[in-house]
Order: C-alpha cells, then structure tokens, then sequence
C-alpha cells in the first residue's frame, strides 16, 4: 500500500471508532434510570475485560 492509501485507510479507521464511540454514548442516554444504574454495576466487570483483551489485540 501507498503512504496515501495507508493514511486514508486509518483515517477511515479513525472516524469508525469514533462514531462507535458516540453511539455508545447515545444509547447509554437513552437508558432509563433502572438500566443506567445496572449498566454502571455491570460495567466495571465488563470492561476490564475488554480493555485486557483490546490491550492484547494491540500488542506488538
């Protein structure tokens, strides 16, 4: 690949995972006051999970 096309690719990258990351937020929004309270309780197991298993993937 050209510099060009790696530099298109990441950006590409970079606007998905952005935008990932605004619809998560705007669904959290969207959740009643009972499901924001569990979403919070739930979350602290699930994401360390999934920030050890991104770390992993990212690793060189």
């Amino acid at each position: 690949m050209t510099n060009q096309e790696l530099e298109q690719e990441y950006q590409k990258f970079k606007r998905k995972f952005f935008d990932a990351c605004k619809d998560m937020n705007d669904a959290i929004n969207e959740l009643s006051p009972e499901n924001l309270r569990r979403f919070k309780y739930e979350v602290r197991d699930m994401l360390p999970i999934g920030l050890i298993n991104l770390f992993n993937a990212l690793k060189d």
